[in-house]
């Protein structure tokens, strides 16, 4: 453990097992929906600018497109700044993956019966998705591959 950011990492997988193996499996629902959505849109988000920039040559050439009405500008992001790119990716993907991994937590909590433990599960998945997006927004692996 070379740095702040993988302790992070570290102790919320140590956080998440501790109140599983003290409140049960159920615990895991919230942790592991946030997880699964935050890993599947990061990894959307790559595939669509691997895709985007294979199919736009020249792309790093382009003045900075708008971020509102640019289709391209994850894939232009991706190729000129790729730092900046998993700043980006990684606030995407934590947004959207709360929003959707609460909605689909609330419903499999709530077909399990597992509410008295939602609370709880909730916070602990916020706790890991947090540390997740920071560890990949600061990934050594992506430093040292520019």
């Amino acid at each position: 453990m070379k740095s702040l950011r993988d302790l992070f990492l570290l102790s919320s997988l140590l956080v998440t097992l501790t109140v599983c193996l003290l409140l049960g499996m159920a615990v895991l629902i919230y942790p592991l929906m946030f997880t699964l959505f935050f890993l599947g849109i990061f990894l959307l988000l790559l595939i669509e600018a691997e895709i985007q920039a294979a199919a736009n040559p020249g792309i790093e050439r382009i003045d900075e497109p708008n971020f509102w009405f640019s289709k391209i500008y994850n894939a232009w992001l991706y190729v000129t700044d790729r730092e900046e790119w998993a700043y980006f990716a990684s606030l995407l993907a934590g947004i959207f993956s709360l929003i959707f991994g609460s909605m689909f937590g609330w419903i499999l909590s709530m077909h399990l019966k597992a509410l008295s433990v939602s609370l709880v599960s909730w916070l602990v998945g916020v706790f890991l998705l947090s540390s997740m997006a920071i560890f990949t927004a600061t990934s050594r692996y992506r430093q040292k591959s520019q």
